[in-house]
Parts: C-alpha cells; structure tokens; sequence
C-alpha cells in the first residue's frame, strides 16, 4: 500500500514542490494519519528527518499499529543513522505483514536484512544474501 499511496500523492500533488505538496497535505488530506504520513514522506524525501520523524509520530498516535507508518519510521530512523531503533521498527512493521502486499512486505524485508547486514559487518552488502530474502517473500503462496 505504501506504494499506492505514493503513487495517489504523486498523481495529486505536484511533487516537483514538495514544499507545496506537504502544504496541500497539511490543509486538505485526510484522514489525518493518512496526511501525516503523507507529510512525513514528503520531508522524508526533502532529507528533513527531524520533521520528518514529527509527522511519522503524529501519524503512529492516531494508528500505532499500522504496518506502513511503522516502516516509515523504521526508514527515517535509519536514514538518521539509529540503527537499533530503525531495526525494531522493521520487525514492528513485519509483525504485521498479514495487512500489507506480498510486495510491501518484500520490500521491508529487504530493507531490515540490508540494515542488519551493515549493523553486522558495517557493509549492507555483506553477509545474509538480502535480494534472495525479498525474492523468498515473493514466492511465498498466500
């Protein structure tokens, strides 16, 4: 879902301005975890993680299980360099893996298996073979 709802944004929000994208989102989404997590990518993606990480919380008060606002932070907190906390929050997410797509949950488990790679040997690449893992979850029959 997180890819779909990127996808809604990018359709309906000229992303060239993110500024301008978050400001519609903030004014006019909803329901508001749904703005919040929109706002929280949109600073995601302009590399302002302490805003960032504001909407993400605002986002996970109103829905602290959600799987897809649970791997946004697991994002944020490891593009801040929190390793440990951005690892719980991937393992949070894919606790929830039955509420996501196949895909979605691939690509989670693709994203904590390069993590713990690094945090493990300080190379991602390095160690558990992480594109075998995401192909692993995509055959995986529902």
């Amino acid at each position: 879902m997180s890819g779909d709802m990127d996808l809604i944004l990018a359709v309906n929000l000229p992303f060239s301005d993110p500024a301008q994208a978050i400001n519609k989102l903030e004014k006019f989404a909803s329901p508001s975890y749904l703005a919040y997590r929109g706002i929280a990518v949109g600073y995601r993606d302009l590399k302002q993680y302490p805003k960032a990480m504001e909407f993400v919380d605002r986002a996970l008060a109103l829905t602290p299980n959600n799987p897809e606002v649970l791997y946004l932070k697991a994002q944020i907190l490891r593009y801040q360099n929190k390793k440990p906390e951005s690892l719980e929050f991937f393992k949070k997410a894919l606790e929830k893996q039955a509420q996501l797509p196949k895909e979605s949950v691939a690509q989670i488990s693709f994203e904590q298996c390069r993590l713990q790679n690094k945090v493990a040997s300080g190379d991602e690449n390095k160690g558990k073979d992480c594109k075998a893992v995401k192909d692993e979850v995509r055959k995986r029959v529902d």
